[in-house]
Formats: structure tokens, C-alpha cells, sequence
């Protein structure tokens, strides 16, 4: 999967969008987007935190996160998912006849499931995201699937949700000294409440959540041209012994997460 800091996924929203990916061993990162995630368990189980919200998910269940909904992902063992990224295009139909709802987070096994994962199934091995014509078709066809068996019952996250304002606001300083007490008092919380709300939806503490896009920071800049101190400084950490063991933690991870 391509290498993509885990905050803001610009590169999910961009016009006429599709992700689409069959993987075995999928660990991604805490993101989000404008645009819709399809994730479809066709072996094993791998666990979903969606929102704040937690579920082992199992062959033929599905997870949803739609717009601007913070997710992560974990494969388990002998696991294998569909993963499909919808931009905002080729939603347009779906958005307006459902206005601010949109499909469960979780959706259990359901009746049409066989068909959804037969339909993905061949979709994926005929590369249809190669054809916009052709990709606008399989997505609207894909959500009808799933519509016909499942009802819209949740309201779409805003764009201006705070935890969204606080991911990027991480993104955006990740290079200073960033605290506990700074970060809760610059959003107005007391920080018991703050790590407490951010573990929440996040599904990991503030530090390592900053040493995480750290490392991904650093794995975008470290061209061979700057020394790793250098790097290390740039990317926030205090020390060499600092980014080491951050990237010991986290450097494989971050490299296999992104959409």
C-alpha cells in the first residue's frame, strides 16, 4: 500500500477517485477522508475502530466509514479483505437521495453478502477502476448491493468535527513541541478529558500518535540527501534515541498503511 502520513488522506478525495484493493494482511493507520471506505471480510477476521467505535469483523460482514469518519484497521491471522475507496463523485447520486445519512458503520452478514463479494470479486480482477465510465458504474452498483440489504440509518460525520480539527492540527505541527497540556489547552479541555477523548476515537495515545506521523513525516523527507540527525530534528524528536525508538514502534507500520 502506498506510503501516506495517517491523518488527512488528500489523495482519497482527489476527483474520480477509486481505491481498490484485495489484501491479506492489513494494518492501517488512524485516517480519514471526505470520500467512502468499503471494507468487505471475505476470510478470517480483522478488527475495525470506526469513529470511536470497536468490532471484530468477520467473513461476510463489512465496514463502512464514510466521510470524514476517522478509522483504522487490523488484520488478524489467515485474514483477507476488500478494501474500496468511493470519492465524492462518484457518490453524488447516493448522497442525494440519502441527504446527511449514510449506511452503518458496522453491517452484519446479510443476505446478498455471496453476491457482494462475487461481485467485488470479479470487479477487482477486471482492474475496472482503469475506466472512469466504467468505475462510476461498479461503485453505484456496489452501493446498491449493499442498500438493498442494509438501510441508511447514521448521520454522515462532519467536516468540522473536532476530532477531525485535532488530527490536523497534529499534521500541521507535528515539527514542534507538542504536549499534552499544549494540544488539550489550544482546544480547550482539561487533559484527563483530552486523552481520554482522543484514545477514544483515535484507538491509540496522543504520543504515539504523534510519533507515529513523525515517522511518516521523516520517511517522506529522508531522501539520503539530509543526515538522520537532521531528519530526526525536523520531524519533532528531541533526540536521536527519541526518532529510533519511534521508529522501531512504528516505521514498518507506516510504511503499510494509506488507502
Amino acid at each position: 500500500m502506498e506510503n501516506q502520513t495517517p491523518v488527512y488522506e488528500l489523495a482519497a478525495d482527489k476527483a474520480k477517485h477509486l481505491y481498490f484493493s484485495y489484501d491479506e494482511h492489513n494494518v492501517t493507520f488512524p485516517h480519514y477522508h471526505d470520500s467512502m471506505e468499503i471494507v468487505i471480510c471475505v476470510k478470517g477476521e480483522f478488527h475495525a475502530r470506526i469513529s470511536g467505535e470497536e468490532k471484530t469483523i468477520r467473513a461476510g460482514e463489512i465496514a463502512v466509514s464514510d466521510s470524514y469518519d476517522v478509522h483504522s484497521y487490523k488484520s488478524g491471522e489467515n485474514s483477507a479483505v476488500y478494501v474500496i475507496v468511493i470519492s465524492r463523485q462518484f457518490l453524488a447520486e447516493f448522497r442525494n437521495s440519502h441527504g446527511k445519512m449514510t449506511f452503518p458503520k458496522f453491517i452484519q452478514p446479510m443476505h446478498g453478502a455471496d453476491e457482494i463479494i462475487e461481485f467485488v470479486s470479479m470487479a477487482h480482477k477486471n482492474n475496472v477502476w482503469r475506466n472512469p465510465s466504467i468505475t462510476l458504474g461498479f461503485a453505484t452498483y456496489l452501493i446498491g448491493l449493499i442498500e438493498n440489504n442494509c438501510a441508511c440509518t447514521r448521520p454522515r460525520e462532519k467536516h468540522n468535527s473536532r476530532c477531525v480539527q485535532i488530527l490536523s492540527y497534529i499534521d500541521e505541527h507535528f515539527s514542534e513541541s507538542i504536549s499534552l497540556a499544549s494540544i488539550s489547552a489550544h482546544f480547550g479541555y482539561a487533559p484527563n478529558y483530552f486523552s481520554a477523548l482522543f484514545g477514544k476515537y483515535v484507538g491509540m495515545s496522543l504520543h504515539d500518535y504523534i510519533n507515529s506521523v513523525r515517522i511518516s513525516k521523516s520517511q517522506t523527507i529522508n531522501n539520503g540527501a539530509l543526515k538522520i540527525t537532521e531528519v530526526a530534528a525536523q520531524c519533532g524528536f528531541e533526540s536521536l534515541n527519541t526518532y529510533y525508538r519511534a521508529l522501531k514502534k512504528f516505521g514498518s507500520i507506516v510504511k503499510s498503511s494509506g488507502d
